[in-house]
């Protein structure tokens, strides 16, 4: 049960994230709000002084209190930042979550929170601003062999952990049996080559229009696929020169993906995030192939739609058989008590918890139990994601955050001007070599 202090704190953030309260209006009175709670005064002047020091409210004598102008900025204890609040299964989460830690809370109009839950690659890119977590993860995950310590790997960082997933996936390919059927295609197997791939799309450009094949764009996880599987890499921090954006395997796969999107039709840097437009046509027939991790069935069940397979993503020889990992990264600022951030990995590695995702679908759990209850052996399309763990890699920018920008811009001007691929990915590597060689990167911080 909530402290009543917490209750008027929470009262109050509540007037912020509906929109009631915005920068600059007065807080209504002690008086109003115990009034209001069925609480005593004091403790709602207790609650607005705590807030006050959170620089949230600014205290004015004889005036009032005053929402501040940068609010949203603002770290305080027990927010929770993270993208579930737009599922329609949030408000069941949470309630699964207040009944191991009722003071918990998660904002979306906050533009952080002392916890966080985040992607792959954006935990890695503010892993400076995050508490080592390696004394709650060994303490609740690694007594016992219950969890998926493959998936930890991607924010592990010379026995730092800066954060713990959550839930993960691998990627695969997800394809419509429908539009296969009715160009006598038969469905994808397992060691299926890019070749076998491109046929497919040479074929299914008949019945379609080429950018209904397949889902082209410039997002880093969907290209980062191919070029790990045509053996391939942006870094690698074991190495002597960690650069690898110029090496063969990743050429080959960069190229590989601008000539699938030429085959497309896709024009040259086109950046447009397409996914939910796919979808929908996907699960109308009018879409054939996507990547995609196991998030995605949720968005296929939502539309009630079972006409999909999934296989592994095309061998590219002699490249590898990796896959990009998904991950919700639980994260915690470095600002949080000890005890605290405790109290949040073991909630949201609880057995309740990981077992309520694992009944969704949304990722695998990183209980193996919940993962187990989520996984149906009995469906190939669903253990391909099982099969395809030991093959994912997520250490893109985890030893040189200070590299996404670089190679991010660069990367803008090889979609645009895709004919000087070589020469612009040459100098984009120079760059970063130097950056190396001065030591202006490698400190997980900014340049």
């Amino acid at each position: 049960m909530k402290k009543k202090n917490q209750i008027a704190r929470d009262y109050i953030i509540e007037l912020l994230e509906s929109g009631k309260l915005k920068e600059g209006d007065k807080l209504p009175g002690a008086r109003v709000i115990a009034e209001k709670l069925g609480i005593s005064m004091l403790i709602v002047q207790n609650a607005i002084s705590s807030l006050e020091q959170e620089n949230i409210i600014k205290n004015y004598p004889r005036r009032g209190a005053f929402i501040r102008d940068d609010w949203r900025s603002q770290i305080i204890n027990y927010n929770v930042k993270t993208s579930y609040n737009r599922y329609p299964w949030f408000r069941r989460f949470m309630s699964i979550v207040g009944k191991r830690a009722p003071d918990f809370r998660v904002v979306s109009e906050f533009s952080r929170g002392v916890f966080e839950v985040r992607t792959t690659i954006d935990s890695q890119l503010a892993q400076h601003e995050y508490m080592d977590l390696s004394e709650p993860f060994f303490e609740i995950c690694m007594k016992n062999e219950t969890y998926f310590s493959k998936a930890v790997t991607p924010f592990s960082i010379n026995g730092r952990i800066f954060g713990i997933p959550m839930v993960f996936s691998p990627r695969v390919m997800f394809y419509n049996k429908k539009i296969l059927e009715k160009s006598c295609l038969p469905e994808p197997k397992a060691g299926w080559t890019w070749d076998d791939f491109l046929s497919y799309v040479d074929k299914l450009k008949k019945i379609l229009p080429p950018q209904d094949v397949f889902e082209w764009n410039t997002g880093i996880n969907n290209w980062m696929n191919i070029v790990l599987r045509s053996g391939g890499s942006l870094i690698d921090p074991e190495a002597e020169d960690p650069v690898k954006l110029d090496s063969p395997g990743t050429l080959k796969g960069l190229k590989l993906w601008i000539q699938l999107g030429e085959i497309l039709g896709y024009p040259p840097g086109d950046d447009i995030d397409r996914r939910s437009e796919f979808i929908g046509k996907f699960t109308c027939d009018k879409a054939a192939f996507f990547i995609g991790s196991r998030v995605s069935l949720m968005f296929l069940r939502e539309a009630s739609f079972n006409d999909w397979g999934t296989v592994q993503l095309p061998v590219i020889e002699p490249g590898m058989n990796f896959n990009t990992q998904a991950t919700e990264v639980l994260c915690v600022r470095k600002e949080c008590p000890k005890d605290m951030a405790r109290l949040f990995i073991k909630t949201m590695l609880s057995k309740p918890v990981q077992d309520f995702m694992g009944s969704l679908p949304h990722g695998i759990p990183f209980l193996n139990s919940a993962a187990e209850g989520s996984i149906d052996r009995k469906d190939p399309r669903d253990m391909a994601f099982m099969n395809e763990i030991p093959n994912m890699r997520g250490e893109y920018f985890a030893c040189y955050p200070e590299f996404y920008e670089i190679i991010g811009t660069g990367m803008k001007y090889v979609w645009k001007n895709p004919g000087e691929i070589d020469s612009i990915v040459k100098d984009i590597a120079g760059t970063l070599r130097t950056l190396k060689k001065i030591g202006l990167v490698g400190k997980t911080g900014e340049i």
